[in-house]
This record gives C-alpha cells, sequence and structure tokens, in this order.
C-alpha cells in the first residue's frame, strides 16, 4: 500500500464584507505544516493581499484593518490564485502528497468564499484542487464544538470579556494558549 504524505494548509482569508458568496478576498493568508504524529510542523507560509474593484464594507474593516489603499496595484484575484498555487505545489515532495485545507470556521465562511471568487472570476476551482492535490476541507471550529460538547462550563472557550462560551478563534487562542488577546487576529497570516 502507498504511503501517503499529507501536508496541512492552515488558511484564511480577509473579505470586503460578511457575505461569503457575494464578497471579494483582499488577503490570504496560509501556513503550511506536516504532522508528526506528536505536533504540527511548519513548513513554509504564504501571504497575500489582492486588489479588487469592490468597496470594502466599513463594518468589515473595523474587524481586519484593511484599506483599499493598502490592496491598491496588490496583485488581482486571478493573480494572486497563480502564484498561491505555485506555493503549494512546490512543497508536493511526491505524488503521494495529499494536501487538507484547515479553516476556522471555513465550512460557513473561507471555503465559501474562497469557491465563489473562483466561481466569479471564471476560474476552475475543481483543477485548482486537482493541481495542489487536495484531499479535503476541515474546520477547526466544527471539531472544538464536538471536543467541548460533553465538557464543563469551567473547561469550555470564553470570551475572557463576558465570560461567556465562545469558539472565536481569538477566544480559543486566550482560552487554551494562555496568551493574551491575539494581536493582529483579524490578519489572515496571525
Amino acid at each position: 500500500s502507498t504511503m501517503f504524505v499529507n501536508h496541512y494548509a492552515f488558511y484564511d482569508t480577509e473579505t470586503t464584507g460578511n457575505k461569503p458568496t457575494e464578497d471579494d478576498i483582499i488577503s490570504l493568508g496560509c501556513v503550511l505544516c506536516t504532522y508528526n504524529g506528536h505536533q504540527f510542523e511548519k513548513l513554509d507560509e504564504f501571504h497575500s493581499y489582492v486588489d479588487t474593484d469592490r468597496k470594502i464594507d466599513p463594518a468589515a474593516q473595523a474587524v481586519h484593518h484593511i484599506s483599499k489603499q493598502m490592496i491598491r496595484g496588490q496583485p488581482k484575484f486571478p493573480e494572486m490564485m497563480k502564484v498561491f498555487r505555485t506555493f503549494l505545489m512546490q512543497h508536493q515532495t511526491s505524488p503521494h502528497t495529499r494536501l487538507i485545507f484547515i479553516a476556522h470556521n471555513g465550512s460557513k465562511f473561507d471555503d465559501i468564499v474562497l469557491y465563489c471568487n473562483f466561481v466569479q472570476q471564471n476560474l476552475n476551482f475543481d483543477m485548482f484542487l486537482r493541481d495542489v492535490h487536495c484531499y479535503g476541507f476541515l474546520d477547526t471550529l466544527k471539531y472544538l464544538r464536538v471536543l467541548f460538547k460533553e465538557c464543563q462550563y469551567k473547561d469550555k472557550p470564553k470570551d475572557a470579556s463576558t465570560g461567556r462560551e465562545s469558539f472565536a478563534l481569538g477566544h480559543c487562542f486566550t482560552s487554551f494558549c494562555g496568551g493574551s488577546a491575539l494581536e493582529g487576529a483579524h490578519d489572515a497570516l496571525v
């Protein structure tokens, strides 16, 4: 039997708004890792801003702090995806390398906005997935909800300011990684 080599692309997007089927990606960050059975080991990282003609919703900008000035002159989506595809492909060490995309809340947002940006730009998503040997998409938010379902309140991730249970990435970080608030939590690469 063939031994597959799994690569994990932890990725995040920042967008012009909060509607994944309509909005444009203006920033994409990815940390490519392997897993050695105990922990993830970083292979490489990727980040790009993306220029778009669509206006950035002020509510979205208040969250990610990306302005039109920051993206002006950056690659448009098709160019950025070409570079991203090359980045992912250069790490395919063998024909048996499989790539798994992982995003927090990806199934409700990032995976959808990625697909919709492909469709809107008349790009072939299936071809991209084939080229990078994509084996699937995982959503860490879904897994955390399942993992902590049976836990007592004291062990669940919380919003430190309200004490309410929260599976937001920043709150998971402060709850489990002992860090103070995730600086730049809405910077795609962070």
